[in-house]
């Protein structure tokens, strides 16, 4: 959620049972350091104050209540140590709140000086690396998998308008336009704002009017000086230099976009001389046009650097990626598999399912209207705790405490006033709460003790309770009425044009069949194999096969080959290959294929687990709850009339699954039910297997598996 309202978002959920919940923010809305004293009363803030107070003060306060915090930090050099200020937050976080991780990112994890560590008294380390880097992934790594191939070329010349001559004319030369009609683009480093406008600047133009192009396809961007303002609208146009609609080739950059600049367009970087960057930062800068626009092309980016620059972008190399410059121009290509993905729907003549949805509808009416008088004196503060238990490997209960709360927080009665109206998620406003001050206040001194002339919560008391029941006063009483309505639909097995193709993965194990049977099956479809050989070549494949051992390969009028490997091809794979989720749904798949009841009841089988690709969906709920869309694993049809009869919903589960996925299979008992009995007979089916409940040796699990779909598929041999 990045968002100035994030707080609010973030203090009304139930930390106590909620899965998770995900805040996405910069670093500048949680270390602002305005209105951070807490003799500030709101009532004496202004507008702006309040806003200020909110997107500082309220976001980091909210964010250390989250418990079993987990911290993520993006550019994590920046946060080095105790003196910056995110650091300090966090620290503060964790002195508070319950942070159980914290995980940084950086492209540079390296001190700003050298970091000395004492192993004794004559034992000292110096590192100038940030010490407690978990995981290393080099820059070798991704050249050339997701990051564009570096062309460097050396300018052996001090002449600065010669080299950026140099670099433009061949940039020129080779630039392109990207997908998406982007076009490429050349940053040129010009060490002031002096050298960009009176030498770079007019050298470009120059340049450029030879290809017809004026200065619209330049853009100047800097902070601006006595002698030379800011470029008007340079930032909106260094923002949007990745859409189709910017027309600028040549970047002219003085201080800007050294780090953390990510334009995919970008693909060339000129620094002609010692100070376009900082000495330490020519690698970062160097690597700006680096990003890839197409994911696994093979796009080239041009890097043209004077001696001096490509001298310390040697040093920095070897110093910060252990790798030479030849390495850095070739990089690591992973080895990724392509693979070919084929729609077979209407080969197959698969039609939607129909099937009906059950929803839950809530409806309330009030009960019993609002009394604050009457409530508020009602209410007493409850005593607060909370039990640890130890427990050991077998989760036997060794040992129950029960402990108070240890975090002392300063608290004023109206910023108390006012985090209750917050919570209140816009149902209560200070108005509501003035008229009630007497009492409130009363409360308020019970759970509260002074020390040091500083008021502070008293831990004895449960104040989230206590705050919960002030707010409850206030709120009618009212009553839900769930009512369950049955949706019809119907849903394709494939959203066609979510299937892209190809795809490039570093492992095809996942995906079934693999590329040279699916490269067979569509040559079948086709008609380049099967019914197109001769006779000839039928009697020598027959004999091949034969030979081979293979089983009965052929029939009266084609070779379908697969069904040498014990399945037909017509009766699968409404696309290719699947991409499935475990080796436990794979060999699921197998196993029914081969069966021979399956065959005999002339049956289809189809993956269905792949969320992005299937619009069969059920949208499931348990005790009146909602528990969001559920896609089962594969379905199993049976036709009739050519149309859709009988289909058998397939789910296969891991053990470590299992647990989470059982309200859902309760649930799939009432689907079936209702909507067996809205078509007027037994039109669906469900068959839950667990990799864990086929326990034994390899053929004894494989005996049980087979027996359980068996069993499941008498369902297609019931009478209706």
């Amino acid at each position: 959620i990045q968002n100035p309202n994030v707080a609010k978002v973030a203090s009304h959920q139930p930390y106590e049972t909620m899965f998770g919940v995900i805040l996405l923010t910069n670093a500048e809305k949680v270390i602002l350091e305005k209105l951070d004293d807490k003799e500030v009363l709101h009532k004496d803030l202004s507008k702006e104050q309040k806003q200020e107070w909110s997107s500082a003060n309220e976001l980091r306060d909210t964010i250390t209540k989250i418990p079993h915090l987990g911290i993520f930090i993006d550019e994590v050099h920046h946060a080095a140590n105790e003196e910056i200020k995110l650091r300090r937050v966090v620290s503060e976080w964790n002195d508070k709140g319950s942070v159980n991780m914290v995980a940084g990112f950086s492209g540079t994890p390296y001190l700003k000086s050298t970091e000395k560590i004492s192993i004794s008294e004559e034992v000292k380390i110096e590192h100038k690396e940030i010490s407690n880097i978990v995981y290393y992934y080099p820059l070798i790594k991704g050249i050339g998998n997701f990051l564009k191939t570096p062309v460097l070329k050396t300018a052996y010349t001090s002449n600065r308008l010669e080299i950026v001559e140099q670099a433009l004319r061949e940039f020129l030369t080779d630039s392109k336009t990207y997908e998406n009609a982007l076009n490429s683009k050349i940053a040129i480093y010009c060490g002031s704002i002096e050298n960009l406008e009176e030498q770079i600047y007019p050298k470009v133009c120059e340049i450029l009017a030879e290809s017809k192009l004026d200065s619209t396809h330049i853009l100047k961007f800097h902070k601006g000086n006595k002698s030379y303002p800011e470029p008007k609208n340079a930032l909106a146009e260094f923002e949007n230099l990745d859409s189709p609609l910017s027309k600028i080739k040549v970047i002219l950059l003085v201080q800007i976009g050294k780090e953390g600049w990510d334009c995919k367009s970008l693909s060339g970087v000129v620094l002609s001389q010692e100070g376009d960057c900082p000495k330490n930062m020519v690698l970062q800068t160097a690597c700006r046009c680096l990003r890839q626009v197409q994911k696994h092309k093979d796009e080239k980016a041009l890097i043209y650097l004077n001696e001096f620059n490509v001298k310390k972008l040697e040093e920095q190399l070897k110093q910060e990626q252990k790798m030479s410059l030849e390495e850095f121009q070739k990089g690591e290509k992973e080895k990724l598999i392509e693979v070919q993905r084929f729609d077979r729907t209407k080969r197959l003549h698969l039609s939607p399912i129909d099937f009906y949805q059950l929803k839950l509808v809530f409806e309330n009416f009030i009960t019993k209207s609002a009394n604050p008088v009457k409530s508020l004196k009602s209410i007493k503060p409850t005593k607060d705790s909370f039990i640890i238990k130890e427990q050991d490997l077998e989760n036997q209960v060794l040992n129950t405490e029960v402990k108070k709360r240890q975090i002392k927080e300063e608290v004023h009665f109206k910023l108390w006033l006012y985090a209750i109206i917050k919570e209140s998620f816009h149902t209560l406003t200070m108005h509501d709460l003035t008229p009630f001050e007497k009492p409130l206040k009363k409360l308020f001194d019970t759970i509260t003790l002074k020390e040091n002339d500083k008021l502070y919560f008293n831990l004895d008391f449960d104040r989230k309770a206590l705050e919960s029941s002030i707010r409850k006063a206030f709120c009618d009483k009212r009553k839900f009425h769930i009512q369950k309505e049955l949706i019809p639909q119907s849903a394709s097995l494939l959203i066609a044009s979510n299937l892209k193709s190809p795809i490039f993965v570093e492992d095809s194990k996942s995906f079934i069949p693999q590329q040279n049977i699916v490269q067979q099956i569509i040559d079948e479809d086709s008609g380049k194999i099967g019914t197109t050989l001769s006779e000839e070549d039928k009697a020598n494949l027959i004999k091949i096969l034969g030979e081979a051992g293979a089983q009965k390969a052929i029939n009266e009028k084609e070779i379908t080959i697969l069904k040498s490997q014990g399945f037909d091809k017509d009766k699968t794979y409404h696309y290719l290959p699947y991409q499935t989720d475990s080796a436990y749904e794979r060999e699921v798949f197998d196993e029914i294929l081969k069966l021979q009841k399956f065959k005999e009841l002339d049956l289809e089988l189809y993956y269905n687990g792949d969320n992005a690709l299937s619009e069969f969906k059920i949208e499931s709920s348990y005790k009146n709850t909602n528990l969001g869309n559920y896609t089962p694993d594969f379905l199993i049809l049976q036709r009739k009339q050519e149309q859709i009869h009988r289909i058998l919903i397939v789910e296969t589960k891991g053990q470590t699954f299992a647990e989470n996925f059982k309200p859902k299979k309760a649930f799939m008992d009432e689907f079936i039910k209702l909507n067996n009995k809205e078509f007027g007979y037994k039109k669906f089916s469900f068959l839950y297997l667990q990799d864990a409940d086929d326990k034994g040796n390899v053929l004894d699990k494989g005996n049980k598996l087979i027996g359980k779909i068996n069993e499941a598929l008498s369902f297609f041999e019931t009478k209706e």
